[in-house]
């Protein structure tokens, strides 16, 4: 992986192939639970399976973004912004942010449901199309496995849409296999590869 970032490939034995880039190709159908001994998914698939270490590293998608690693200690540079959220004061400077951790600060995601002001994205969005449940579709904004939709002049940002399609995958994301094809999860979020080259959003990790 080009960020230099060190990810544990496992493996989820389940079934998928892999996903047009149409993102209506999830939008609206039902999400079942994906147990196993190690973790518990909401996916479009419904069977079950067990995750197994692997020690595959090769052909990792690139991540052509590259960011501090989150969940790293690190304090925020001098000059950042403070954002309070569920009664925790995160901070913020040039696109990063961090969370208070131990009497330290560790680099972390914006909250889901927090207001962002479009001032405090530094980066370029990349538009997300997704059909919802009544097949008309609705634009969404990505960055670094961040989602957002607009909220009057901000963003908000939201969880991930089932059926999303990203160009690369997020900077922190580890390996699994659902069968024989590989799925990637970041931040909770199980994303497979399409046909096209991109990273389908399809389920989501519970615990």
């Amino acid at each position: 992986m080009s960020s230099g970032t060190t990810n544990s490939t496992k493996s989820l034995s389940s079934s998928a192939g892999s996903a047009s880039r149409n993102s209506s190709s999830t939008s609206g159908t039902g999400v079942a639970t994906v147990s196993s001994s190690r973790g518990t998914y909401e996916s479009t698939s419904s069977t079950n399976g067990e995750l197994k270490k692997s020690n595959n590293f090769n052909d990792r998608p690139i991540n052509n973004n590259p960011r501090p690693r989150y969940g790293e200690v690190a304090p925020p540079p001098h000059g950042y912004q403070t954002m309070h959220y569920n009664n925790i004061d995160y901070c913020h400077y040039n696109g990063i942010y961090y969370r208070p951790y131990a009497g330290s600060y560790i680099v972390c995601r914006p909250p889901i449901g927090a207001i962002i002001p479009i001032a405090y994205i530094s980066t370029t969005l990349a538009t997300i199309v997704v059909n919802d449940t009544y097949n008309r579709p609705v634009n969404y904004y990505y960055d670094d496995g961040v989602f957002y939709s607009l909220y009057g002049s901000n963003y908000t940002v939201i969880r991930p849409p089932m059926g999303a399609v990203v160009a690369w995958m997020p900077s922190d994301y580890e390996e699994f296999y659902i069968g024989t094809a590989i799925v990637y999860v970041s931040d909770g979020v199980v994303y497979r590869g399409t046909i096209n080259g991109g990273y389908e959003v399809i389920g989501y990790r519970t615990k």
